[in-house]
């Protein structure tokens, strides 16, 4: 992982903490997202700007409350300015940060949110994805598809494990022909 993307990272996951909260004082920010105020002043400025967060007009004491008006990720600048990109954003990223932010979604919806000008992410990676997280318990169908009518299979997220996305690895484990099981499995690195 870059040094940009580490700082994505962070940023993404305090976002997630302002998102889960709602309604919140920079103050309040900085002590769940255990982060100084400084950096949460930096963020919310950015966030403000760009039309995620807005002042409610209320206030906790002499501390502005601010409120998330977008769920979607915001960008992140640089220190010219610019908006940093992920390098390391791969379509199992993105469409699991779309999950997360979504109720209910099908394939299409987690396809359409899910795109960016950066990495493309067609409707079949997103109907495989979704068919990988449902096996491993990740999703759970709410409607199952019905191909002959055009439908499709409608998902909800209940195992929520953080912000990084759940990718399939190739193990290497002995498989038994005879039992008809894998027998043993390798730690990683291992021999």
């Amino acid at each position: 992982m870059t040094k940009t993307s580490r700082k994505m990272a962070e940023r993404n996951r305090v976002w997630g903490i302002a998102v889960m909260l709602g309604e919140w004082t920079r103050q309040d920010l900085a002590a769940d997202a255990k982060r100084s105020r400084e950096y949460i002043a930096e963020a919310v400025a950015d966030w403000e700007k760009d039309g995620f967060v807005r002042k409610t007009g209320s206030k906790k004491g002499n501390k502005l409350i601010f409120k998330v008006v977008r769920e979607d990720i915001p960008p992140m600048y640089g220190p010219d300015g610019r908006p940093l990109h992920s390098p390391d954003a791969t379509p199992e990223d993105l469409m699991w940060r779309t999950m997360r932010k979504m109720r209910s979604f099908s394939p299409r919806d987690v396809q359409m949110y899910a795109n960016t000008t950066q990495v493309e992410v067609t409707v079949e990676q997103a109907r495989k994805y979704c068919q990988f997280l449902a096996a491993a318990q990740y999703l759970r169908v709410d409607r199952k598809a019905v191909p002959s009518k055009g439908i499709e299979a409608t998902y909800a997220l209940v195992m929520n494990t953080g912000i990084y996305a759940p990718k399939e690895r190739r193990v290497r484990a002995v498989y038994d022909e005879n039992l008809h099981r894998v027998t043993h499995t390798f730690e990683w690195g291992m021999a």
